[in-house]
């Protein structure tokens, strides 16, 4: 018997209606759980406040830690929310429940506009006039001409989808022959116009190459006759002394990165002299830092060196912060290190 899948779809669509409303599995939800007491409580309101559910085709809206106020003066016995639920449903005056859970008792409220008070353990349960039509549970044997139709309707379509496979495989494999054919003969054209064409852009390239190179040796020897031209024209190389002068008319923030790695001399009251080297981007270690650090009472680095340099055997130099903080330091062992990206700078004695 060959049945068409049209004919199943409406079966198909009477069970799945049915499954669409009712629970999946007892405890699936807060208002489906089958827990009771304490249970049945933490089923709603664990890693929750409030939710929706649906009971027998109507609609609650719950809230946990929550009680409806007025109640009824009496309460009836209810294991579960769901319980609680089921009995507002019974009474049609009923606008809402409210479920005790430490006593599995449930109270009802008739009235619409109640307030909501607050307690842990309890759980209003407010009905809305939303519901949804039940379906009642297809016949065995509906399910049974439903399986045994799906399992045909499988099979055909599992031996016409086989047909279909070896037909496209036929032909695929007749298509990819010709392609291969075709290709084969479009690749060894192509090939040997690609080898004309980098044969000829090899030679452009060669001849770009030694022009090149020529013209940079020309030019090499020029710069070469330049540069031995103008070192026999130099002047004399700057002298200590010239560097101190300039040092002493401009700020000892201007140092860097001007003059780094240059060396200055001072003079001390006995006429002795003193040799500087000024390091751009240095700084002490951190784990060394003396506790002298002062507002910088100077403007120039040689009436700042002033302070200090007469002790011979103990100043190591100054250290300038970007934030105009000096540092003499007397202890010449003190470890410097590079501080790239700030513009700390020191000044050290190196004779």
């Amino acid at each position: 018997m060959i049945i068409q899948p049209h004919l199943i779809l409406p079966l198909l669509g009477v069970t799945g209606a049915y499954a669409a409303q009712t629970p999946l599995s007892a405890g699936a939800g807060c208002l489906l759980s089958s827990a009771s007491g304490p249970a049945s409580y933490k089923a709603c309101c664990s890693g929750n406040s409030s939710g929706e559910e649906f009971v027998d085709g109507v609609k609650f809206q719950y809230t946990c830690a929550k009680w409806a106020n007025p109640t009824s003066a009496s309460a009836l016995p209810a294991v579960s929310a769901r319980e609680c639920a089921q009995l507002c449903i019974k009474d049609s005056s009923c606008s809402a429940s409210t479920f005790w859970s430490s006593r599995r008792k449930c109270f009802l409220t008739t009235v619409k506009d109640f307030s909501l008070g607050s307690t842990s353990g309890y759980l209003v349960l407010e009905k809305t006039s939303e519901t949804i039509d039940l379906v009642s549970p297809p016949s065995a044997d509906c399910e049974q001409k439903v399986d045994e139709a799906a399992t045909q309707c499988k099979n055909e379509e599992q031996l016409k989808c086989g047909k279909e496979k070896a037909d496209l495989e036929k032909s695929s494999l007749e298509k990819c022959s010709n392609e291969k054919a075709e290709l084969e003969q479009k690749l060894k054209s192509q090939c040997e116009k690609d080898a004309q064409e980098q044969c000829s852009k090899e030679k452009g390239e060669l001849e770009q190459k030694v022009k090149s190179q020529c013209e940079k040796d020309a030019q090499e020897k020029c710069d070469k006759e330049k540069a031995q031209l103008q070192q026999q024209t130099q002047t004399k190389p700057e002298r200590p002394d010239d560097l101190s002068q300039e040092l002493a008319r401009i700020g000892r923030n201007q140092l860097c990165p001007g003059y780094n790695g240059r060396t200055f001399e001072t003079t001390n009251s006995d006429g002795s002299r003193n040799k500087w080297l000024i390091q751009c981007n240095t700084m002490l270690n951190r784990g060394s830092w003396p506790d002298q650090l002062h507002q910088c009472r100077h403007h120039s680095i040689i009436d700042t060196l002033k302070e200090y340099q007469e002790q011979k055997g103990q100043y190591k130099g100054v250290w300038i912060r970007v934030d105009n903080l000096c540092n003499h330091v007397l202890n010449p062992y003190l470890p410097l290190i590079k501080s790239p990206g700030l513009n700390h700078h020191f000044i050290e004695r190196v004779e």
